[in-house]
């Protein structure tokens, strides 16, 4: 039985009862059959919500009430501090469930999203949360950054495995220096490990979501950030490297290249062919045709169809697509991000995959080629 901790911070003891416990009773009835229960951990007061996330619990969320019974003002939320506490030091949900959601601290508004909501109990039943919970859950986020999650773990490895014993070569480091740099040596060890399944020996498969980072995580321009064009929901990548775009004024014009969606060009073409030829599969020739046309779109999608394109996922915020190395183009440095800006930086293309698409554009324009040999001639010679 997978349980879920959550924290309720409501110093009501009816609605504690009527609200929290009564839903409670009737989730765990209704999840029985898919092995998740919710076990709750109430407290009355922050300081008491405060003592229960320091101990050994690992909570999944935390629901907070704003408006505590031991305020003397009424335009104050009590609640908001354990909302700043939480976001400060933990890494959990949190859910604020008030009668008085106009208490929220206004300081908390941008941090608004999946991660923390704020539902009014009237207007929300309590069982409709307990499900945004489960199925955050379900998502693995909080085993995996949680107080005891993989992260955690991972860590625990690096630091008795590979820093304990190397931590010598950082001594002659002054330590405002230090931090960062240590900081880039384990970030590296993290990706090692969470790249590989030690329990397999295989090396893990990427989802698409973890192709991109949204936004981009460095404020100044990037070599794979994707950009929108102002107006229209054309998209391109920054190919223009790295060390030209570090060094401002260096560069004033940008290499990009247009994302050919999916449902354009050649990936539509690829499958019309196949979802035309899947009822066709009976004729041989037929069938032949098929399984060569999903070849290709498997390769396409792979990036071993040809060295001209590269395959970009899509997700939810990012219209992937196809990349075509002979349609590249160039735009003013000073259109991207700026007051007369034509285009938008949305996201940024992570490292990992970012280096391959370099590499292969590379390649692509560096190739040298060769007269063609009379291959006739050739052949008719060593079979002679």
């Amino acid at each position: 039985m997978e349980q879920i901790n959550i924290l309720i911070l409501e110093d009501s003891d009816s609605d504690y009862k009527d609200i929290h416990l009564t839903s409670i009773e009737s989730f765990n009835k209704t999840n029985n059959s898919n092995k998740v229960r919710v076990t709750d951990h109430r407290a009355r007061t922050v300081e008491d919500a405060g003592k229960l996330l320091n101990s050994e619990i690992s909570f999944h969320s935390a629901i907070v009430d704003l408006k505590l019974n031991q305020e003397r003002t009424a335009d104050e939320g009590k609640g908001n501090e354990l909302v700043g506490l939480i976001l400060d030091k933990y890494r959990i949900p949190i859910f604020v469930y008030s009668k008085n959601t106009t208490l929220l601290d206004p300081k908390f508004e941008d941090r608004r999203g999946v991660f923390f909501n704020t539902y009014n109990k009237g207007n929300k039943n309590f069982v409709d949360i307990l499900n945004e919970i489960k199925n955050i859950n379900n998502t693995g986020i909080v085993e995996i950054l949680g107080k005891r999650g993989h992260i955690e773990n991972v860590l625990d490895k690096i630091f008795w495995r590979h820093i304990s014993t190397s931590l010598g070569n950082w001594f002659d480091v002054t330590k405002d220096k230090n931090e960062k740099m240590l900081l880039r040596h384990v970030s590296e060890y993290i990706l090692q490990y969470l790249g590989f399944d030690e329990s397999t020996g295989e090396y893990e498969q990427f989802h698409q979501a973890e192709f991109y980072s949204i936004p981009p995580v460095l404020d100044k321009l990037s070599t794979g950030d994707i950009l929108l064009k102002n107006g229209s929901e054309e998209h391109f990548v920054v190919l223009t490297p790295s060390c030209d775009l570090a060094h401002a004024g260096k560069t004033k014009v940008v290499l990009i290249v247009k994302i050919i969606p999916n449902s354009n060009g050649l990936i539509l073409t690829l499958i019309s062919s196949i979802k035309k030829l899947k009822s066709q599969q009976e004729i041989p020739d037929k069938k032949k045709e098929y399984d060569k046309v999903k070849a290709d779109l498997s390769n396409l999608i792979c990036n071993n169809y040809s060295p001209k394109y590269y395959y970009l996922p899509s997700t939810k915020e990012i219209v992937g697509g196809l990349i075509n190395f002979q349609e590249i183009t160039t735009v003013k440095k000073d259109l991207i991000d700026s007051s007369i800006s034509e285009y938008k930086r949305i996201a940024s293309i992570s490292s990992s995959f970012i280096k391959d698409i370099v590499a292969k554009f590379s390649n692509y324009y560096s190739r040298q080629g060769a007269p063609d040999l009379n291959k006739e001639d050739i052949l008719a010679k060593l079979l002679d």
